[in-house]
């Protein structure tokens, strides 16, 4: 695998899990538990976007920023 995977730098590569690897288990090491955490992230979509209402966090906000002029 690339040594900068999507933008982040591998702390190590734990390869492709073997095919007889059964992910409804649990984890018995930390190398199965990394497997698992692969196939959740191939998995998960690469941008999620929320529709949030921040009228409700409005009163918490304590930063603001200004527009851009473009």
């Amino acid at each position: 695998m690339d040594d900068n995977y999507l933008g982040r730098k591998l702390a190590f590569d734990v390869g492709e899990p073997p095919e007889y690897f059964d992910f409804d288990d649990i984890p018995t090491c930390g190398i199965e538990y990394l497997y698992k955490v692969k196939l959740e992230e191939r998995r998960c979509p690469s941008v999620v976007v929320s529709d949030i209402d921040t009228k409700k966090y409005a009163a918490q906000q304590n930063i603001t920023f200004d527009e851009p002029n473009g």
